[in-house]
């Protein structure tokens, strides 16, 4: 029998021709030879930023199929088709599948391939049971590897031949992913749910904050303190992996996922600190975690009842792009102020800035919302001011690139009750526009934004790190009149 076209790798060996008598064929795969030795942990030191990729898309997918981690309500979920859904399933399945090529060397694909012909072509049932018998045992990383490739790729044709029947019923949906789950949990080693802390990949990354927890007297705190971030370092992890700034349909799709993660990170987070807090005595501490769970339970609901409502149906990339980056953006920075506000009760010189590359205190944020509040408030007065029709239509045509600079910029800026309030007269300012309405009806929409506009805006005066901090309004007016001055 003529030796299958592969060049180098496993078959310049003979005794890979054992296969042929019974042998498994994966037990030579993952034999170690002078030449390579452990290519899995070879691999896992050269390519470890993939390994850790993977071990958050397998928890994603697993996490994306629970109606309580999705955008729409479970309700919602029983009654509409799942096809985009799945769809988003399938492509995270390609990048998992695409992960796997990259760490499993060209010579073991290949023979992970041939091994898959000499199966169907070349075997018969007894020695193909022996074969699979030695691959189910999950002896080994390699094997349970190739155990994870194979269910993938499988489970790759199958969702393609459901997705092609265009109508995906909720039943169909939760079958599939009760299928990946108990793949998942079944695997040996690449089981991402095996620990509740995998140090491989979950560490406070930064070393001052270690020192910081590290040098907590009280045992109690620092058990707290230690888990609390290690949560919130694990969640800022989960967000390194969205490729956010793409337009790639697979990197959307995998984003999208891993904020179901996030969603189900934030509950786990949030039921931590509740029974954590039992066993505390009461102090500023206590009182402080309380408050940044319940920010953390705002903000998860403005991320997914609002930033990514009806995500799944948008047909336009770019828009999808936006909310990928706008929710990704508010769960960033509320976890870096959170583990900022938590290390500072220890060590109040701390600063943000020494430890994220990119962050923006707290009072930074208060003093540019303040002053697009105020910008937006002009250019909405302004609409109500002029007096000619023609005038009028190109101050709407300002407001309107400003409303988009607000909502892709400033948005995440706003409380989670200010939000509706916002998006609600945005949407029905451009609806007025676009149709041509009588411009009455729209003066007075303006009229009365303008009034919710001053009121938001005393409010955000009002907040503690404002205090003493007045807002420039030369500035702010010179930013208006840019927009209104091509009028």
């Amino acid at each position: 029998m003529r030796r299958p076209p592969v060049q180098g790798g496993l078959w310049s060996h003979e005794p890979c021709w054992l296969f042929l008598k019974g042998e498994s064929l994966f037990t030579i795969m993952t034999t170690e030879t002078k030449d390579t030795g452990n290519w899995l942990e070879i691999s896992r030191q050269e390519n470890h930023s993939l390994f850790s990729e993977m071990d958050v898309i397998l928890k994603s997918l697993d996490r994306f199929f629970l109606p309580d981690n999705q955008p729409a309500s479970a309700q919602d979920m029983n009654s509409k088709n799942l096809l985009a859904e799945l769809k988003v399933v399938r492509n995270g399945i390609y990048r998992l599948l695409s992960i796997i090529e990259v760490i499993m060397p060209e010579s073991n694909r290949n023979a992970y391939w041939f091994q898959k012909f000499a199966e169907s072509k070349l075997l018969d049932n007894v020695k193909r049971d022996r074969m699979r018998a030695g691959l189910y045992k999950q002896d080994t990383p390699e094997k349970s590897l190739y155990v994870l490739y194979n269910s993938f790729l499988n489970l790759k044709s199958m969702i393609n031949d459901i997705i092609r029947t265009q109508d995906i019923h909720f039943m169909s949906f939760k079958n599939t992913g009760e299928f990946i789950s108990k793949e998942l949990r079944e695997n040996a080693y690449f089981n991402p749910f095996s620990m509740d802390i995998n140090p491989a990949y979950d560490y406070i990354e930064n070393k001052q904050i270690s020192e910081v927890i590290r040098n907590i007297s009280n045992n109690q705190f620092k058990k707290v303190m230690s888990i609390l971030v290690l949560h919130l370092f694990r969640m800022l992890r989960y967000m390194k992996t969205m490729d956010h700034r793409s337009l790639n349909e697979t990197s959307m799709s995998c984003s999208l996922m891993i904020f179901t993660l996030l969603k189900s990170e934030i509950e786990m987070f949030r039921a931590y600190i509740v029974q954590s807090v039992k066993n505390l005595e009461e102090s500023d501490l206590t009182m402080l975690i309380e408050t940044l769970s319940y920010q953390f339970g705002m903000e998860s609901k403005r991320v997914f009842r609002q930033e990514l409502k009806d995500i799944y149906v948008r047909d336009n990339k770019v828009k999808v792009r936006g909310k990928i980056e706008s929710s990704r953006g508010i769960l960033k920075n509320l976890t870096e102020q959170t583990i900022i506000q938590m290390v500072k009760y220890w060590n109040p010189e701390l600063r943000g800035e020494d430890i994220f590359d990119v962050f923006i205190t707290k009072t930074a944020q208060s003093i540019k919302l303040r002053e697009d509040v105020y910008v937006l408030g002009k250019l909405v007065a302004a609409v109500g001011k002029v007096k000619s029709d023609q005038r009028r239509s190109g101050v709407l045509t300002m407001l309107m690139n400003y409303m988009e600079y607000f909502e892709n910029f400033t948005f995440k800026l706003l409380r989670y009750d200010d939000f509706e309030q916002f998006s609600g007269l945005f949407n029905k300012i451009r609806s007025q526009f676009h149709k041509g309405e009588d411009l009455k009806k729209l003066v007075d929409t303006c009229h009365q934004f303008s009034i919710y506009l001053d009121a938001t805006l005393g409010h955000i005066n009002q907040r503690a790190d404002l205090h003493n901090r007045k807002l420039d309004v030369e500035k702010a007016n010179e930013i208006a009149k840019q927009y209104l001055a091509s009028i």
